[in-house]
């Protein structure tokens, strides 16, 4: 199976069950804080994961885990059942899938701005508003710095790529140019 559609597929029913629950918010905060967990201590997601350690002792590390996030029911019950189904790995595409629909019923779209220097406070809102013209929603801005451009920014909003970096602007001439032999 395809594990973006697997993901698609979890994120999604969890979603609806947290959304019937009317525990959107409550919940969506604990996938948001498991996925940093996990992110940030990589080795645990993995060992969860391991079938070489017996499901027991993998389900006694999620338990402290769980414990230690202090997570709800609705949550541990959901990573209980990746982990019994052996899906557990999958879980960062999960609660992003998760965090993307989230996103959507809270009017949200999240933009990524390269650039290859930190850019000015004004130029962020300048781009946030011209962003939620665009798609109609709340921006949530993520900088990023890309030492490979030259100059200018590459906005990214899920799929549509809006790039206005110098190296664009290039490659836009020299195809001008060759066109015009």
């Amino acid at each position: 199976m395809n594990p973006g559609s697997l993901a698609r597929r979890y994120g999604r029913a969890f979603f609806l069950v947290v959304e019937e629950a009317g525990k959107i918010d409550l919940l969506g905060g604990e996938i948001e804080k498991a996925a940093l967990f996990f992110q940030k201590n990589h080795e645990v997601i993995k060992t969860l994961a391991d079938n070489f350690y017996p499901l027991s002792e993998r389900k006694q590390l999620f338990s402290q885990f769980a414990d230690h996030l202090s997570l709800s029911i609705e949550t541990r019950n959901f990573l209980n059942l990746l982990l019994d189904k052996n899906r557990i790995s999958f879980f960062p595409e999960i609660a992003f899938e998760f965090g993307r629909l989230l996103d959507e019923v809270r009017g949200i779209v999240r933009i990524e701005v390269a650039s290859a220097a930190p850019l000015s406070r004004d130029f962020l809102k300048r781009a946030g508003q011209f962003l939620s013209q665009k798609t109609g929603k709340k921006p949530v801005i993520v900088e990023k710095i890309n030492p490979d451009l030259v100059g200018g920014v590459v906005l990214r909003e899920g799929g549509v790529l809006y790039d206005g970096s110098v190296r664009s602007e290039i490659r836009k001439l020299k195809e001008q140019l060759i066109g015009m032999v």
